[in-house]
C-alpha cells in the first residue's frame, strides 16, 4: 500500500508553499477562467491545479512519520489540446531532513534536504526513483468511475452535495467518490481517504532539480490520457454527464 502513497506523492510536489499561498489569498471558490473562444477550441484550457488532501487511517502506512498530507498537481495540456497529463510536488519534514517528491514531466524525484541553513549549514541532494503509479493510472481510475445509487465510508452514508456518488479502482484498491461541485471532490477506500480541491489560481511550472552531472538522467514515463466525459468533470468541476 505504501507504493500507492507514494504515487499520490510523486505526483505533486515541490511549490506547496506557492499553492498554499494561493488558496491563502482566495477565500471563495472560482474555478480558472477561460474566454469563450478558449473553451470552445480546448475544453481543457479551464483544468485547474489541484491539491489532494491525503489521509492514511493506518498507523503503519504512515509516511516519513505522516499519516496526513498534502499532494498539489497542476495539468499539462497536450500540444493538440486533445489529453492531459500531470506534474505534482508534496513535502515532508522529520527532524531536520526536508524531502520533497517531484513528478515533472514524467520523471520521479526525490530531493533530500539536512539542516534549516539558520543554526547549520543545509545540504541539498536530489536523485532519482522509480514512478511507481503514475498519476495518469489515477487519471484513468477517474475516467473509468462509475456512478453508484449509494455507498458508506467509516461505517456511515455518504452524503454527497450535489447527489453524485461513484466507484472506481486504483492499484488493486477501490474507491468510492462523493462529488462536491466545483469545491472539488471526496475519495474514500479502506486504508485513506484523499480530499481534491480545486486550486484558484494556477500552479505555473513545476521544474526539475538539478542532478549531480554523474548521475544518470532520470527515466522518464510521460504519456498523455484521453479525458471521458467522467473525468473531465471530476478533474474541472463541470457538471457530471447525465448517463455515464
Amino acid at each position: 500500500m505504501l507504493h500507492l502513497m507514494r504515487a499520490a506523492i510523486l505526483t505533486v510536489l515541490a511549490m506547496a508553499t506557492v499553492a498554499t499561498g494561493a488558496l491563502e489569498k482566495q477565500p471563495t471558490h472560482m474555478l480558472p477562467s477561460c474566454s469563450q473562444q478558449q473553451c470552445t477550441l480546448n475544453p481543457l484550457a479551464n483544468t485547474p491545479s489541484l491539491r489532494l488532501r491525503v489521509t492514511l487511517k493506518r498507523k503503519s502506512m504512515k509516511v516519513h512519520g505522516q499519516h496526513l498530507f498534502d499532494v498539489f498537481t497542476r495539468p499539462v495540456i497536450s500540444a493538440d489540446g486533445s489529453s492531459v497529463r500531470y506534474d505534482g510536488f508534496a513535502t515532508f519534514v522529520k527532524g531536520d531532513t526536508q524531502f520533497t517528491y517531484m513528478l515533472v514531466d514524467g520523471a520521479a524525484y526525490v530531493v533530500e534536504t539536512v539542516g534549516n541553513g539558520i543554526t547549520e549549514a543545509a545540504t541539498k541532494t536530489a536523485r532519482c526513483v522509480p514512478p511507481p503509479i503514475p498519476f495518469e493510472s489515477i487519471v484513468s481510475a477517474l475516467n473509468n468511475a462509475t456512478v453508484i445509487s449509494s455507498a458508506s465510508a467509516d461505517g456511515e452514508a455518504l452524503e454527497c452535495s450535489d447527489g453524485s456518488i461513484l466507484q472506481t479502482s486504483v492499484g488493486g484498491q477501490d474507491f468510492v467518490i462523493c462529488t462536491e461541485g466545483v469545491i472539488g471532490f471526496n475519495a474514500y477506500s479502506g486504508d485513506m481517504a484523499v480530499t481534491v480541491e480545486y486550486l484558484d489560481v494556477p500552479i505555473k511550472s513545476i521544474s526539475p532539480p538539478v542532478i549531480a552531472e554523474w548521475s544518470a538522467a532520470c527515466d522518464s514515463v510521460e504519456a498523455y490520457t484521453t479525458l471521458t466525459p467522467t473525468g473531465f468533470a471530476l478533474l474541472t468541476g463541470t457538471g457530471m454527464p447525465q448517463e455515464i
